[in-house]
């Protein structure tokens, strides 16, 4: 009789298709690779979020609860010091230097959005959904509608998506930081 070889455990299709490659991040002061950044069909992303920057993180994870989307991203300093080596918590800790912190924001933004698209335009007709959220803030109001499916009346597009800290802060009035985050880096 022949050995049928084990069945590999099954693995979620959008995993392997939504990560990216790492990409190398430099500043005046350091130099860091974006790694590990992914968006997946899936309620919980089972991978770390793990910027170094302590509220960027609580928000990519509130995008994780509230659309049901699993996100993962990690920033390693070129040195091998991991923000996830660190002590993963919420606080609103930064790890980095300002000019650092929004050089990787706009950086991890733009890697996220992409693997967003990506994921929102791969959907089919049979696995077609729309994720929506709102959230009353003291500061904003969050509102999130994302659909995953392309369609004739909205053609595949986000049709709505307004996530804080992202926004327009007016000039001396209201938190000039969140917990150690500047806010001006996300006007």
């Amino acid at each position: 009789k022949k050995q049928e070889p084990a069945a590999k455990p099954p693995q979620h299709p959008a995993v392997a298709r939504t990560t990216t490659s790492s990409i190398t991040i430099t500043s005046m002061t350091d130099q860091f690779t974006l790694s590990n950044v992914a968006c997946i069909d899936t309620a919980k992303s089972p991978h770390p979020i793990s910027t170094g920057i302590g509220f960027f993180d609580h928000m990519i994870d509130q995008l994780n609860s509230h659309a049901q989307i699993g996100v993962a991203v990690i920033v390693t300093k070129t040195n091998g010091e991991s923000s996830s080596a660190m002590s993963p918590s919420f606080e609103f800790v930064n790890r980095y230097a300002d000019e650092d912190q929004a050089l990787i924001m706009g950086q991890v933004g733009a890697a996220l959005g992409s693997q967003l698209k990506e994921l929102v335009y791969k959907g089919e007709e049979s696995n077609s959904r729309t994720s929506r959220f709102c959230c009353p803030l003291d500061e904003a109001l969050v509102e999130c509608v994302l659909t995953k499916s392309p369609s004739s009346n909205n053609e595949g597009k986000l049709t709505k998506f307004t996530l804080p800290p992202y926004g327009k802060y007016p000039a001396n009035k209201g938190r000039s930081k969140i917990g150690t985050m500047k806010t001006q880096f996300v006007e």
